[in-house]
């Protein structure tokens, strides 16, 4: 009986920055935090898109063998890379380190992923043996298993979890959340030295086992860099904040590799921005004070606009042009704090630069970025077509109903 080995033996090939290959790389997270990760990860959804792609290896039984001689490489082709899709995802989960109450759920995932392989290939055995019956029960079976368990795991998901009050900095650097939260990020390092200095050697390796798909051994430590890995160790959206620092310190890397001058105009451009971070950051901070003093969603409204408006505008549409200009296609006055008449291509607005992001859907910082504009809600909230519906109880954006909480979430 002839086996399905291309579908096996396409999915070896493992991604060298997956959590699998840095079996030392334990990123603790919160309750809330790893909650987050299921959610990002959507593992459950992706499970479903593999097994309506082998509904057309199935079709093929009631078809002629030349017909399915022609078109069975592509639909093993595409069921091969969704399933390095479910792979490499869980590759990136295996780099946090759930609470014990949840580490049940990440074995969920390796099993789902496992369940999904075994299933992918008994359906190509099946095809490639004239669906032997044999073949076509396994196949069954492991679909069996692969649902309940996707089952499981989207249940996971979606339940309440006990909260953790917020001791984030505790779970993940044994730091005090009380003496490092209060405040706001303009005087973050301010906090953070000295509680560092208590016992920086300790903190330091434990910081260096906790970000090494991140950055190499010889990386020096400095002040920024502990600030900005603590950013990504506190991060309310772990999964999806650590893919985007990865596809950002490539990105870098290789803009270096290949005109280091430029690069570094295009960062020197960036920098000089600052100002205006700082002023966007202002505008945020003072939008959640409005939020969490008032208890009055109709009021809130204009607070959640203010900061999604601050989000795309400001550091979506900043990051969108540093990053098209380090790939070259924006020149690095596009980054520049100038005015208009010395560089115009600052001034694009998020509708041309989406349009450029989404003809690059091989970079995956592109497909992020474009992944967090969305134009029908962005366009009414710039052109101040923004109203509440008392009586349905809902935010309207130029008429459509919106969550104000989606919108809120889709800011952070």
């Amino acid at each position: 009986m002839e086996q399905a080995e291309g579908f096996p033996d396409r999915l070896t090939i493992t991604n060298p920055e997956s959590g699998k290959a840095l079996q030392g790389v334990w990123v603790p997270l919160t309750v809330e935090q790893w909650r987050s990760v299921l959610l990002e990860a959507g593992l459950p959804q992706q499970w479903t898109w593999l097994r309506d792609a082998t509904q057309r290896v199935v079709s093929c039984r009631d078809r002629t063998s030349k017909s399915v001689g022609r078109r069975l490489p592509g639909w093993a082709d595409e069921m091969c890379e969704l399933w390095a899709s479910m792979d490499a995802t869980l590759g990136e989960m295996t780099r946090f380190l759930p609470s014990d109450d949840q580490v049940g759920e990440l074995a969920l995932a390796e099993q789902l992923v496992a369940s999904a392989r075994r299933f992918g290939a008994a359906v190509l055995g099946c095809a490639i043996n004239q669906w032997d019956a044999g073949l076509w029960e396994t196949a069954r079976l492991h679909r069996i298993v692969a649902d309940e368990t996707s089952t499981a795991l989207l249940n996971a998901s979606c339940s309440s979890v006990t909260s953790t009050g917020g001791l984030v900095y505790e779970r993940w650097m044994g730091l005090s959340t009380a003496e490092l939260g209060e405040g706001d990020g303009f005087t973050l390092t301010a906090r953070l030295t000295p509680a560092w200095s208590s016992d920086q050697e300790e903190l330091d390796q434990r910081l260096r086992r906790q970000s090494a798909h991140l950055i190499n051994g010889s990386t020096t430590l400095t002040p920024s860099l502990r600030r900005h890995l603590v950013h990504l160790g506190t991060n309310t959206f772990p999964l999806e904040a650590h893919r985007v620092a990865i596809e950002t310190r490539d990105l870098v890397v290789e803009a270096l590799k290949s005109d280091e001058a430029g690069c570094l105009r295009v960062l020197q451009s960036y920098w000089e921005a600052e100002p205006e971070f700082r002023m966007a950051f202002a505008g945020v901070s003072k939008a959640y004070e409005e939020i969490s003093a008032s208890q009055d969603d109709e009021y809130r409204l204009d607070s959640v606009t203010n900061v999604y408006r601050y989000a795309m505008e400001g550091d979506v549409r900043r990051t969108a042009r540093v990053t098209l200009a380090l790939m070259n296609l924006l020149p690095p006055t596009a980054v520049a704090s100038r005015p208009a008449a010395v560089a115009p291509d600052r001034y694009l607005t998020l509708g041309p630069l989406l349009d450029l992001l989404r003809r690059h859907p091989q970079q995956p910082i592109c497909v992020a970025l474009a992944s967090s504009i969305k134009t029908a809600w962005r366009n009414p909230i710039g052109h101040c077509e923004v109203s509440w519906d008392a009586e349905r109880g809902t935010a309207l954006l130029a008429g459509e109903p919106v969550d104000w909480e989606d919108l809120l979430t889709a800011a952070e």
